[in-house]
């Protein structure tokens, strides 16, 4: 004969036992975004809050005395005046690995500063939990000025850049 108490242990072990059982949701929460965009044969990200918008590739209009560095030009973009920005001279990309720079325009905002950034292509966005972030590796030194950390996406490699960083560096270049 078994007594109530027994009973009532087994019973709370049992459902122990099952709520522990129980798969873990695959959900996580937290989770950021990143606009995910090419230049050249390297894939970055921004967080999305930075991103206004991504529009075909604008007319550039070159600024007198100001060729080869950062600053390409001035575009009007819906009729606002904006510098352009090469990110292939900022990052340090070889000039043969961004041939095919300037297909469509991402507009990066920034303290209240807007620039347009050509790029070669578009992503879109993509949602990743903070955990999910590496290290840069040791091998790419040269990467960490402007990048943070890097994000494993559809089997590549994106480097995260730092808008801070990356604004820094803007405003220094086209000084």
């Amino acid at each position: 004969m078994k007594s109530q108490r027994g009973e009532d242990v087994l019973g709370n072990i049992r459902e122990a036992t099952e709520r522990i059982a129980m798969p873990r949701s695959s959900e996580r929460t937290r989770t950021e975004s990143a606009f995910v965009f090419r230049v050249g044969v390297e894939w970055y990200s921004l967080p999305t809050r930075v991103c206004e918008r991504v529009i075909d590739e604008s007319k550039t209009h070159s600024v007198p005395h100001r060729r080869g560095g950062v600053l390409i030009g001035l575009g009007s973009i819906s009729g606002d005046l904006i510098a352009v920005i090469s990110l292939p001279s900022l990052l340090g990309l070889d000039a043969v690995s961004t041939a095919d720079e300037g297909r469509r325009t991402l507009l990066f905002s920034w303290k209240q500063s807007r620039f347009a950034l050509p790029v070669s292509e578009v992503y879109g966005v993509y949602r990743f939990h903070p955990d999910d972030r590496l290290a840069i590796p040791a091998t790419l030194p040269g990467m960490s000025a402007y990048t943070t950390a890097m994000l494993e996406w559809n089997g590549r490699m994106v480097g995260s850049l730092d808008p801070e960083r990356l604004h820094a560096g803007i405003v220094k270049g086209i000084a």
